[in-house]
């Protein structure tokens, strides 16, 4: 925890009062952007990781919202096909498609023969 924060004051310390200089030399014109960049990093860097932190939460969410609706909708083609819903297909849960009232559900590997 303690690196994390030294790396977190450091590199943009160092980026904006060392490295930065040093590539655009110091001149007049220079120094009013130097000062403006050693001004502005923080703040920007702190915008950039609530920005990251907040899609990042949200992709986990959209996720957890993706497995709930999946499992409900295979819980609910259970209890149809429990309840004798005379389809001609039912959705079984791990995404193959079975005919009803069939006991079980093959799905043909690659390669495989039939036995006589």
């Amino acid at each position: 925890m303690c690196s994390t924060l030294g790396l977190a004051l450091a590199v943009p310390y160092i980026v904006s009062y060392d490295l930065l200089p040093a590539l655009i030399g110091r001149s007049a014109e220079s120094e009013e952007l130097l000062v403006m960049v050693q001004r502005r990093i923080y703040p920007s860097l702190l915008l950039i990781i609530l920005v990251v932190g907040a899609v990042v939460l949200q992709l986990k969410q959209f996720r957890k919202l993706y497995e709930h609706i999946k499992n409900d909708r295979c819980e609910q083609s259970n209890e149809r096909s429990l309840k004798g819903v005379n389809d001609e297909y039912a959705f079984s849960c791990p995404g193959t498609w079975s005919a009803v009232g069939s006991s079980t559900t093959t799905t043909p590997t690659r390669g495989a023969r039939a036995r006589p």
